[in-house]
């Protein structure tokens, strides 16, 4: 989890595509039409990254985390399951 509202990092898509930033609380909405296979990644002083086949119709949850590093916190990117990730999503404001 993500404690501090302005801590953070971006999540980049592929090469270098910046798609969001990760932020305690905060969600973010992507919508592709790009199908195919697809890296999802942060990174601070260390990478983390979640590669997703994209199918059309099919949503995909990514949870953004971070975990303690040595100088700043390094970023844990999880893909979640639906079901779970929903709920989690419909309760953040």
């Amino acid at each position: 989890m993500i404690t501090g509202k302005f801590i953070g990092y971006k999540v980049r898509m592929d090469s270098d595509s910046v798609v969001c930033t990760a932020r305690n609380g905060e969600k973010c909405e992507l919508r592709l039409k790009d199908y195919g296979k697809h890296t999802f990644w942060a990174k601070t002083e260390s990478k983390d990254s979640v590669v997703i086949n994209v199918e059309r119709g099919k949503e995909y949850f990514i949870r953004c985390g971070m975990n303690p590093g040595v100088l700043i916190s390094r970023p844990d990117l999880n893909l979640v399951e639906n079901h779970i990730a929903i709920q989690e999503y419909e309760s953040m404001q």
